[in-house]
């Protein structure tokens, strides 16, 4: 089963790199909303994973006349859709009326759920959700999900959870220490690059998603390097994108600055 902590991070947050570049993100969009009547088609796919795909990718194109069907699979029986669900209607729907839905999100039985919810609330920014956010944070048993509580509350001025964080760069498990990093990369904290460095090797693409998109924004000669290398070797075409996209970005920041 494929395993998707923190979806915003490995799919939404790609797309930033996308938007810094603004040709190529024109381009991708446009590629995008030529095919919305085939994502729409394959939201009813009884592959899961083709559901999850096609889920994310009308979120990130904006297309709310699929806004009933993704809903739906707020139900779906598998959990990495439920989580693309919840992801991409916090991109297409109004803060009021998706908020309240996100929330029920954090008592998911699955901590991908559950991830993907707390980071869809910091997108959201309603405060109403802080309480919810900070029970995740102090009793969640999955340290990837207390991760992702933290950063969120944190987008809401409460940085008291991102010791938390912090110590779990250190946790045995290396999704959970990559993960970490990634999200405290996210509030500016940059300083476990070579945690992040390890997640472009992750067999998770979300992971590896994350990491690109952290050292695209650093601009130093090591990350160009691997960028470089990911850009024309990653298995998967999204992250060798974005991995070019983001070797474009460091070549354009090298040239400001001479």
């Amino acid at each position: 089963m494929r395993k998707m902590p923190g979806i915003i991070f490995g799919f939404v947050f790609c797309f930033s790199i996308f938007a810094q570049v603004d040709v190529n993100f024109d381009k991708k969009m446009e590629e995008y909303k030529a095919n919305l009547e085939k994502f729409k088609t394959e939201l009813k796919s009884p592959d899961s994973f083709i559901r999850q795909d096609a889920c994310m990718a009308l979120g990130v194109a904006g297309d709310t006349s699929a806004l009933p069907s993704i809903r739906e699979l707020l139900e779906d029986p598998d959990e990495n859709v439920r989580a693309a669900a919840i992801s991409s209607l916090s991109l297409l729907q109004d803060k009021p009326s998706i908020t309240n839905i996100i929330i029920l999100g954090l008592k998911d039985k699955f901590g991908v759920v559950r991830a993907s919810a707390a980071s869809s609330l910091a997108i959201l920014g309603e405060k109403k959700c802080i309480p919810a956010l900070r029970v995740l944070m102090q009793s969640d048993k999955d340290s990837m999900v207390k991760a992702a509580a933290a950063v969120s509350l944190n987008s809401f001025g409460d940085s008291s959870g991102l010791e938390t964080v912090r110590a779990l760069t250190k946790d045995r498990n290396k999704d959970v220490r990559i993960y970490s990093a990634a999200m405290l990369a996210a509030t500016g904290d940059l300083g476990y690059v070579s945690i992040i460095r390890e997640g472009l090797a992750a067999s998770d693409k979300t992971i590896r998603g994350a990491c690109v998109n952290v050292l695209s924004n650093l601009a130093d000669e090591e990350s160009y390097k691997r960028l470089k290398y990911i850009s024309k070797n990653d298995d998967d075409e999204l992250i060798r994108q974005v991995a070019f996209r983001g070797v474009l970005l460091i070549e354009s920041k090298k040239k400001e600055k001479k």
